[in-house]
């Protein structure tokens, strides 16, 4: 169940919520030095303009993924950022997941200490509107043991690597992938 639950999540978000700019999310896989990971699945929602839809979501996500419930503590809170508030809701793992549970995830430490993580995202979209394809569709972080020395994000500060994805970069699998140092 855990191979396909997350990405049916992240289908499910990328569908439910493509076309809402009011609403964004963020899952983060954080490793330790044993290979096992946390993850963090984030929904934030413009509490003014999208707060019915993301709560009947969550609720109706809730309610129809059972691992979400047994396997996951939710939150809620609320944030001022510049004068607007927004509800954040986070799904984080009860307890350190193995990574080799999950048919799209992988973790792999190299005989020189050195980590390689892979995670492949398959095709979730068919075709995209000219002007959805620079959309925004979720944001992806991993948190590794050591520094990453290499990856294909943009977004690399010290073991942390973070990957946005756009709506564009869905009609294809793609990977994201980083290393660490020895």
């Amino acid at each position: 169940m855990r191979k396909f639950s997350l990405f049916l999540l992240m289908g499910l978000l990328v569908f439910t919520l493509a076309g809402c700019s009011q609403l964004n999310t963020r899952t983060s896989f954080r490793f330790n030095d044993s290979g096992m990971m946390d993850i963090e699945i984030t929904l934030r929602a413009d509490k003014t303009m999208a707060e019915n839809q993301a709560r009947t979501f969550i609720w109706g996500l809730l309610n129809s993924v059972p691992e979400l419930q047994n396997n996951y503590t939710l939150t809620q809170e609320t944030k001022t950022i510049d004068y607007s508030d927004y509800l954040y809701y986070t799904f984080q793992t009860k307890e350190r997941v193995d990574p080799g549970n999950h048919e799209y995830i992988a973790l792999n430490k190299n005989s020189d200490g050195s980590y390689r993580f892979q995670l492949d995202i398959p095709t979730l979209l068919s075709e995209v509107s000219e002007s959805e394809k620079d959309t925004r569709a979720f944001t992806i972080s991993v948190i590794l043991p050591k520094e990453i020395e290499m990856s294909n994000s943009r977004d690399v500060d010290g073991n942390k690597a973070t990957w946005t994805i756009y709506y564009h970069e869905l009609t294809d699998e793609t990977s994201l992938k980083a290393m660490t140092t020895s």
